[in-house]
């Protein structure tokens, strides 16, 4: 039924990054769709204990202010500013 390993996940032939799991862990075939993503972030996100709602979006936000804080960072190391 279309089931293969879960190292098989990696697949040369262009195939989905992301695709679902059996909850034995096998591999399903086609790929996640943009509303599991969405609950598998949100689903994270409280398990995580962060608080108010996570989204992809708010991820890409944090960590694009991570990166800029970090540079900040590093130019005041390098440049003691």
């Amino acid at each position: 039924m279309g089931e293969s390993h879960p190292e098989a996940s990696c697949r040369p032939d262009g195939g989905s990054l992301f695709r679902p799991l059996y909850r034995s862990g096998w591999l399903r075939e086609g790929r996640l769709t943009d509303k599991s993503i969405r609950r598998i972030i949100a689903r994270r996100g409280k398990a995580a204990g962060v608080g108010g709602r996570v989204s992809g979006h708010s991820l890409r936000v944090g960590g694009a202010q991570g990166q800029i804080e970090q540079q900040g960072a590093v130019a005041r190391l390098r440049y003691g500013k």
